[in-house]
């Protein structure tokens, strides 16, 4: 623990040195992105401007049934004021006003792409339905998954409904990965396009971000 502790006081030090040598010849808004699981670990969020969180989150546990869109919009809901709430919960126990962007977000285009949010191979064990027990699990290999465009603009339509509703300073977005050329997803399975012929549903949800109205 002794150990441990150097470690992060020495680090600690680095990064207080380095943000005031940025601000010596920096004068914009400065921030930092923490991964969605380990912004409660940064220590030094007060001598910053904005808080930055890369934000693939797990917004559920469990599956939904095929085609029930207001379970999954509900399940969405519940998830994003779980995690927005963790969120203003950690910014109140350390006094922290700054305004927060998620500084790296993304959903595959597939069906469950908002269980393990970072994943765009491999399984994972899901609960077969929300009132299942823990151990009732189904494997899920999230590359077999269908194409589903409607699961990720649900997903940033629950942030947009429940940001407002919780008045949530969220200043921004920054997409993982935009792109107009469609031979990207090829080696992208994140990819949003953009400027094609028929635009993908997600990016009408993701202008109202653009609306700074109550």
């Amino acid at each position: 623990m002794a150990r441990l502790n150097a470690r992060r006081a020495a680090l600690e030090r680095h990064w207080l040195a380095l943000i005031d040598c940025v601000r010596g010849i920096y004068h914009g808004r400065l921030g930092y992105a923490a991964n969605f699981d380990q912004y409660q670990e940064v220590s030094f969020w007060d001598r910053l401007d904005v808080i930055g969180i890369n934000a693939y989150f797990k917004l559920r546990d469990y599956l939904v049934p095929e085609g029930d869109r207001q379970a999954l919009a509900f399940a969405l809901d519940q998830g994003w004021r779980r995690v927005l709430g963790e969120i203003d919960a950690f910014r109140a126990l350390w006094g922290l006003e700054q305004p927060l962007m998620f500084t790296e977000m993304g959903f595959t285009p597939r069906r469950n792409s908002t269980i393990e949010t970072w994943a765009d191979s491999g399984f994972g064990a899901v609960r077969r339905s929300l009132r299942s027990d823990p151990d009732d699990t189904e494997l899920v290999v999230w590359r077999e998954q269908p194409v589903d465009l409607e699961e990720r603009t649900l997903a940033v339509a629950a942030l947009e409904k429940v940001r407002r509703e919780l008045a949530f300073p969220l200043d921004g977005i920054l997409w993982w990965k935009l792109s107009s050329h469609a031979y990207h997803r090829k080696n992208e399975s994140f990819l949003l396009l953009i400027g094609q012929e028929h635009e993908d549903p997600l990016l009408s949800v993701l202008r109202r971000f653009n609306d700074r109205t109550p």
